[in-house]
């Protein structure tokens, strides 16, 4: 007697795997890009120089020489710059809405103190980022209804704009500052 040994040639449907349709997959990779675009216009905007004509400041431990009219403005940067860096952390992602909308109070407040500190000079250029956090704001108010995947593309648009435009004004602000 012979027994007939022969395997299926085809495998059962049940272990057959679907591609993954998810935030991981394709949800957060615009805001994953806007985030590194900030932190790269971020980062490249740091300052190393010092002037001649220059005072020192100590705040929080930390001492930053700025050209002495103009203190105020350099060190409402230097929190300008400080709070986009929060706002650019690829970890603000699992923070959901809350800590996005945190972050972009916190980089809305900082922005005000610039345009406080900078009078009219800067004008266009603090204009443009105020008008992209009011679009990051509209856009991370809309977490969380309707369309996931629109928002998180709405979210990484706006994100991109802020890093445009906070290039344009912190690499203004570093001639200034230094």
């Amino acid at each position: 007697m012979t027994e007939n040994l022969t395997h299926p040639t085809t495998p059962p449907t049940a272990h057959r795997q679907r591609p993954h349709r998810g935030f991981r997959s394709g949800l957060g990779s615009a805001a994953i890009c806007g985030l590194a675009l900030v932190a790269a216009s971020v980062a490249g905007c740091s300052s190393s120089s010092t002037s001649s004509t220059s005072t020192s400041t100590t705040t929080a431990g930390s001492a930053a020489t700025y050209p002495a009219d103009k203190q105020e403005l350099c060190q409402a940067r230097d929190q300008l710059q400080s709070s986009i860096t929060a706002l650019t952390n690829p970890a603000l992602l699992t923070q959901g809405t809350t800590g996005i909308t945190a972050a972009v109070s916190q980089v809305k407040a900082a922005l005000a103190d610039v345009k406080t500190a900078a009078k009219q000079d800067y004008q266009p250029q603090v204009q443009a980022l105020q008008t992209s956090f009011d679009e990051l704001e509209t856009a991370a108010g809309n977490l969380g209804s309707g369309s996931a995947a629109q928002n998180m593309t709405a979210v990484g648009t706006a994100i991109a704009a802020v890093g445009t435009n906070a290039t344009a004004l912190l690499t203004e602000l570093k001639t200034t500052c230094g």
